[in-house]
C-alpha cells in the first residue's frame, strides 16, 4: 500500500493528486483525478494487463472478459493501489473500451 510519501513517485507519467487511493465507486470522485491508458491486452502473471505504446506493462485489477488477449483498449482507473491477489500495484480500473 502506498503511503502519502509515496504518492507521485512510482510513475512520472500519473496525472492525477491524490493523497490517498480509494476503492470508492462514487464516479465524482473517480473522474476526478482518473488516469486513461491505451494499449494491447497481454496475459498479466495474475491479473490482467495492458502493453502499452511505449512498451510498459501495466497490470489492471479488473479487466471484462469481452476485451481478450490483443485487443486494443482505452482503460481509465481512479488510481493505483496495491493488489494482494495480483502481488503487485495495479490501475483501479474504473472503465475500459476497445479502441
Amino acid at each position: 500500500m502506498m503511503t502519502g510519501s509515496d504518492v507521485g513517485t512510482a510513475d512520472p507519467e500519473r496525472t492525477d493528486s491524490m493523497e490517498t487511493i480509494s476503492m470508492s465507486t462514487d464516479q465524482s470522485s473517480a473522474q476526478e483525478g482518473s488516469i486513461t491508458l491505451t494499449g494491447e491486452v497481454v496475459q498479466g502473471v495474475t491479473c490482467p494487463a495492458i502493453r502499452l505504446d511505449d512498451g510498459r506493462t501495466v497490470a489492471l485489477s479488473r479487466l471484462p472478459s469481452e476485451f481478450p488477449i490483443g485487443t486494443r483498449v482505452r482503460v481509465t482507473g481512479s488510481g493505483y493501489a496495491g493488489s494482494a491477489s495480483c502481488m503487485q500495484e495495479v490501475l483501479v480500473v474504473t472503465g475500459a473500451a476497445a479502441e
